[in-house]
């Protein structure tokens, strides 16, 4: 036993140092060359709206057919968040949209082929309310 808590000891102390009480820095890594982020990118979506209403709530039923439908892939958000899609649809910006999304025309075409049936309308738009 005694073997034991010595071994601990030594396991401890070493770990801790050499009771010194000086502070060593380890070796400093590489330095990495870094780019300036552009700011301005945009991130665009293919997005499609299968329905529309006036508060979120009241798009649960749509909300949960896309989930169990396409995962990930979905999107409850106020129809104003991308850029051109009230306009493009005549729908109200105020309204919220229960649509799926994707990062190109035929990913959305396989994610709206899962949900098994026609969206209210498509297409690609700059997304502006992005986590």
């Amino acid at each position: 036993m005694t073997r034991a808590i010595a071994l601990v000891a030594v396991v401890i102390l070493g770990a801790c140092g050499d009771g010194s009480g000086e502070v060593r820095a380890g070796p400093s890594p590489a330095p990495t060359e870094t780019s300036a982020t552009d700011l301005s990118t945009s991130v665009r979506q293919w997005v499609a709206v299968f329905d529309t209403a006036a508060h979120p709530d009241d798009l649960d039923p749509s909300t949960e057919e896309l989930l169990e439908a396409v995962g990930g892939h979905i999107a409850v958000q106020p129809v104003q968040c991308w850029d051109g899609l009230a306009a493009d649809l005549e729908l109200n910006a105020g309204l919220y949209a229960a649509a799926v999304i994707a990062t190109s025309e035929q990913e959305l075409a396989d994610v709206v082929g899962d949900v098994g049936r026609e969206p209210v309308g498509t297409g690609e738009y700059e997304a502006f309310c992005i986590d």
